[in-house]
């Protein structure tokens, strides 16, 4: 039943997820507007569940896959190994806004969103507290030609 309704792992939010489509499904069937979000979304269901598909969307790509999931694919591996360089730096989220913009740690992390993800130098800059684009364009280069 679970993969009937597009749920692919039996896992606790699949679960929840099932229940909540089929609760929606028995009160809509008198109300078409309820059927709106079906059509035009790629993913119903809670935050968890839908994470749950971005960290599958980002591991097995596939013609099937498009625009919009694809793109929250790309976004929830930045953050991921943003998370995982954060812990590695021993810093907290917080720390970004406060380090100098064109911190070395910082052009690293930077560096590694570039090679491992399409996110954009745009993104990157906001997310890392790098100022500009230009700006963090001359920190990579820089970092770069010094190792």
């Amino acid at each position: 039943m679970l993969g009937e309704h597009g749920i692919r792992q039996d896992t606790r939010a699949g679960r929840r997820v099932f229940e909540q489509r089929l609760e929606e499904q028995r009160r809509a069937e008198h109300d078409p507007e309820a059927w709106v979000a079906m059509r035009r979304g790629w993913c119903l269901g809670d935050e968890t569940f839908r994470k749950e598909l971005l960290a599958q969307v980002s591991e097995q790509r596939g013609a099937h896959h498009y625009g919009a999931e694809l793109r929250e694919g790309e976004e929830e591996k930045a953050e991921r190994l943003l998370r995982e360089e954060l812990a590695r730096c021993r810093w907290a989220e917080r720390d970004l806004a406060g380090k100098p913009k064109t911190d070395r740690q910082k052009a690293r992390i930077a560096g590694r969103l570039r090679r491992e993800t399409t996110m954009t130098l745009a993104w990157i800059a906001q997310r890392l507290h790098m100022g500009s684009v230009n700006t963090l364009r001359n920190t990579l280069r820089l970092c770069n030609s010094r190792d």
